[in-house]
């Protein structure tokens, strides 16, 4: 078909699904701006008729003849974080009446703040899971799966936590495999990890010095956060330092300021998410996210082992 007629095609469809969803007779004069549009299942940035079909013959008109796509990329929704202190109404999970969209994705000309909400079609053409943005440099995004992506894991079972979180890491690199959609992370432990992230360990949430781990060359899909990453926003030992959407779907984390508690019964509850970063000033202690909103050191190996998993960080092509 004609990329010019399959743009009219597109666009006389629209019109005439969302006249026809919502009522409009044919006696009433509407401008298709005051005809309002629901976005929700669509990857359209507008929520009224009009700016619905000029998104549509824009990304048409993109079609080259045999091959139209409507898709520009994976990011299937976003949605923009408030990140106003103290503020009763922002975006915090991506479920809120007042999430606002966001195109910050869309170019290496724009940057998405941390803490953006994206929900990322990770595999195929449906299979999403939310993230919240943790560095966008341009062209390319880090981001933290929103809830944890594996549960109830030891960083370390040996005891030795010179080792690397030899434990843990397996199981997370298991379950992102089939990740096609994300970027391939290649590091190499106690040099450098995934591209531009020194790989260290801390002696304190605020002090780190290189960590000389022996796991090896390794790529994979995803990692976890780090403790100076962390510490970039504003997580300390203090309880709530941390942004609310970095310990959101933990177990009790309402209780500490956040907005979703996670009171889902597993091997035994989510208290909390390991970091990729060991504690310096011994051999059997690492860093974590807490529910209670901040950074601490626990046992990599012990009887609470199991209160903590991981979340996936990944990197992606904007």
């Amino acid at each position: 078909m004609h990329r010019k007629n399959f743009s009219f095609l597109i666009i006389g469809l629209t019109i005439g699904m969302l006249i026809s969803g919502i009522g409009v007779y044919a006696t009433t004069i509407l401008s298709s701006s005051e005809v309002s549009y629901d976005n929700s299942k669509s990857n359209s940035l507008s929520n009224n008729v009009q700016g619905s079909i000029e998104e549509l013959y824009k990304k048409s008109s993109n079609c080259t003849t045999g091959s139209c796509s409507l898709t520009q990329s994976n990011f299937y929704v976003e949605y923009t974080y408030n990140q106003t202190s103290g503020a009763s109404n922002y975006c915090v999970t991506g479920d809120e009446a007042t999430c606002t969209r966001t195109d910050c994705y869309t170019s290496s000309a724009k940057t998405c703040p941390p803490g953006t909400i994206i929900d990322y079609i990770v595999s195929g053409t449906n299979t999403r899971v939310r993230f919240h943005v943790i560095k966008d440099k341009g062209k390319t995004m880090t981001m933290q799966s929103q809830k944890n992506t594996i549960y109830n894991l030891a960083w370390d079972s040996s005891g030795v936590n010179t080792k690397g979180p030899t434990t843990i890491l397996p199981q997370l690199e298991k379950a992102t495999s089939s990740w096609t959609n994300v970027e391939d992370q290649t590091y190499t432990m106690g040099e450098t990890v995934f591209k531009d992230n020194a790989f260290t360990g801390c002696s304190s949430y605020n002090s780190c010095t290189e960590n000389k781990y022996t796991l090896g060359s390794k790529t994979v899909k995803a990692r976890m956060i780090t403790v100076q990453e962390a510490n970039t926003f504003g997580c300390t030992t203090s309880n709530s330092s941390c942004p609310i959407w970095m310990y959101n779907y933990t177990y009790g984390a309402m209780s500490y300021g956040g907005t979703v508690d996670d009171n889902i019964e597993r091997t035994m509850h989510n208290y909390g998410y390991w970091t990729m970063s060991s504690y310096q000033l011994d051999t059997i202690h690492a860093w974590y996210i807490a529910k209670n909103g901040h950074i601490y050191a626990n046992y990599s190996t012990g009887t609470n082992l199991l209160l903590y998993g991981a979340r996936a960080v990944i990197e992606v092509s904007k």
